[in-house]
């Protein structure tokens, strides 16, 4: 699935220190890529 990424998300990741939270953020995205469908995707709220 193709993923578009705002300036604004790009900004506000860049403001996180927190490693673990980056690592979920790494890793939602990487999912999100994966899937053919957003139906597909496991524990997005």
């Amino acid at each position: 699935m193709n993923i578009k990424i705002s300036k604004r998300f790009v900004k506000d990741t860049q403001a996180i220190t927190d490693q673990r939270i980056l690592a979920k953020i790494k890793k939602i995205i990487v999912e999100a890529q994966a899937v053919n469908s957003v139906y597909e995707l496991s524990h997005i709220t």
